[in-house]
């Protein structure tokens, strides 16, 4: 099995130049189109119930011909253009792939802790055992819920095992 510094060095000669690899497991059904498209969604549903703001999910003007989404930026403290409503829901753009950061020094052990990962009731890979991708990717930015990362290589692919 390879390990980080052998995957860097792959990275490395195929001209994609970084430091602060890591592996970060991300759960995606479709690894290669995630890093082509090189951004995430976060739903912020739980924002909608604020105010009513549900009533308004569409972008139609509520009081003092805010938006919707305006209303959500101002009490989100985000910017308004890091905000979109997809399939009726609202939702903040990443610059990035959302993922988790694995500790693992070996793709051998990185998969191995890939499979045993739970952060919360959903995302674990229990539940998700089918859409474990693993990437060697640099983080952008640390969140909440976990990482945002820009993907380097695909490095292991449940469904493609």
């Amino acid at each position: 099995m390879k390990n980080l510094i052998d995957i860097l060095n792959e990275v490395l000669s195929e001209g994609k130049y970084t430091v602060g690899l890591s592996f970060i497991l991300r759960y995606t059904s479709n690894p290669r189109r995630d890093m082509d498209n090189g951004h995430s969604y976060h739903q912020l549903q739980d924002i909608l119930h604020y105010d009513g703001l549900e009533k308004y999910v569409n972008g139609t003007d509520i009081y003092d011909g805010l938006s919707a989404i305006e209303i959500a930026a101002h009490v989100l403290d985000l910017d308004v253009a890091d905000l979109e409503v997809i399939d009726g829901m609202l939702v903040q753009k990443f610059d990035g792939l959302f993922g988790f950061e694995l500790e693992s020094e070996t793709l051998e052990d990185a998969i191995g802790e890939a499979h045993d990962f739970r952060h919360n009731d959903v995302y674990n890979s229990k539940s998700m055992s089918d859409m474990i991708s693993i990437f060697v990717g640099m983080i952008l930015s640390v969140e909440a819920e976990g990482v945002i990362f820009d993907p380097k290589k695909i490095v292991y692919n449940r469904t493609h095992e």
